[in-house]
């Protein structure tokens, strides 16, 4: 599930306290509203620490493709089989990553 944000800002608040030089969130997605707040909380923290982040699930797979917009230094895809629901293949994540994000350095 995706908590409440002051839960999400408690925890990335912990993870940067304790040392982590990248932060990764991933929370499963119930609605196109967690997506949306995960999304401003990336927006929100980006700028202080590096963060990836991402909402599970189906209804997570936009949050591949936008979270770049929103801050987020990485993004996830598998090459031979999903590792969980609504994961990309790579070759499709990294097409339509280029499509909107032409400058984003991808590897």
């Amino acid at each position: 599930e995706t908590p409440p944000d002051e839960e999400i800002e408690k925890s990335l608040s912990e993870l940067s306290s304790s040392g982590a030089h990248i932060i990764k969130i991933a929370l499963f997605a119930n609605s196109s509203d967690d997506i949306a707040r995960l999304m401003s909380l990336t927006l929100k923290h980006s700028m202080k620490y590096p963060l990836v982040a991402m909402s599970l699930g189906n209804l997570g797979t936009i949050s591949r493709i936008i979270a770049p917009f929103f801050g987020s230094c990485l993004s996830y895809g598998y090459i031979e089989k999903p590792v969980i629901p609504g994961q990309s293949n790579l070759p499709s994540l990294n097409n339509t990553l280029k499509k909107y994000f032409p400058n984003l350095h991808q590897s």
